[in-house]
């Protein structure tokens, strides 16, 4: 479990360490220092430094395996536990018998009592915890395509809900390590739908994806591929990222925005048609913009000059999302 702790604590740390050390040797070769073919670990630096984040992520996915097989283990020592109860339990009944026999003043063994209280009390937050689990892996089962956020934030609620009714009818449980372990991960979790809701929008495009790889630190994310799923975009530990990502998903939205307006302007210019009279001195034809043209054009020039300041501001939101690596 320590070890479980120790890697968790630098999911977010461990990764930023990659682009300086990249950057360090960019910067050496630009003074004309050559490391690349020096050797880091028995590798070349080049190929070391390609490899360590599939290396770390691999540490990182080994490591929930074993969550997995701990969860396991702790099944085992509480059945062992419950047995040893149990036999405790009878030779209580057995001492009983004998202070009965001997007409001695019966012993309440009130701590027997308590212990199996809490046995029974751990049995049900432990299935829950299973149940938990469950749920969360088959959502992370789901093809980015098919996921319906909707249902899986009222689901989250549902659990949420149930966990707190427990915690509530037996408050010792709260004190318990377990329960903080599923109250943590169902809090993640209810931070990171609503930022899977907003990555899943029509208005995410390529340049996103590509900003958001960047915010988490990876080096490509790609949710078009057919067998993206759910998993894929959790293991980004999004809710370490969440004010970035929310930038993302803002600008996004605001492009499509700004998309829809240009194309609707387009379509509203080709369908306008000019009217032509005879110049009076001559014989050409000149265009004469209609009543309609006229309105076109002045809603036209007031949405340019809107277009004009918004992309003023985009350009300096721009500077400083690139100064705080978001785009």
């Amino acid at each position: 479990m320590t070890v479980i702790r120790d890697v968790r604590k630098k999911m977010e740390s461990v990764p930023e360490l990659f682009g300086p050390q990249k950057e360090c040797v960019q910067i050496l070769r630009r003074y004309g220092v050559d490391v690349l073919n020096d050797e880091v670990a028995g590798k070349k630096l080049q190929d070391f430094l390609e490899e360590i984040p599939l290396a770390w992520d691999a540490v990182v996915k080994k490591t929930f395996e074993r969550r997995k097989i701990s969860c396991q283990c702790k099944w085992q020592l509480h059945d062992s536990f419950s047995k040893k109860l149990d036999e405790i339990e009878v030779q209580v009944d057995q001492f009983r018998e004998l202070e009965d026999l001997f007409e001695l003043q019966p012993t309440a063994y009130v701590e027997i009592g308590e212990t199996r209280s809490e046995v029974k009390q751990l049995t049900l937050l432990w299935e829950f915890k299973q149940s938990v689990d469950d749920v969360f892996q088959s959502w992370r089962k789901e093809l980015w395509a098919d996921v319906n956020t909707v249902d899986l934030e009222d689901k989250n609620k549902q659990l949420r809900k149930k966990l707190k009714e427990k915690g509530n009818a037996y408050p010792a449980m709260k004190g318990w390590q377990v329960y903080r372990d599923i109250d943590e991960s169902l809090a993640v979790m209810a931070t990171v739908l609503p930022l899977v809701h907003d990555l899943h929008s029509e208005s995410i495009r390529s340049r996103h994806w590509a900003a958001l790889a960047r915010v988490c630190n990876v080096k490509a994310v790609d949710p078009t591929d057919p067998q993206f799923t759910l998993d894929d975009m959790l293991m980004l530990q999004l809710h370490r990222h969440k004010e970035g990502i929310e930038e993302i998903a803002e600008t996004a939205t605001k492009e499509l925005k700004i998309e829809n307006k240009l194309s609707e302007i387009e379509g509203v210019w080709a369908a306008m048609e000019l009217d032509y009279a005879a110049h009076k001195n001559t014989d050409m034809h000149l265009p004469r913009p209609s009543e309609e043209v006229w309105k076109a054009w002045k809603l036209i020039r007031w949405s340019c000059r809107a277009f004009t300041e918004w992309e003023n501001l985009w350009n300096i939101s721009r500077i400083a999302l690139c100064n705080g690596k978001v785009i």
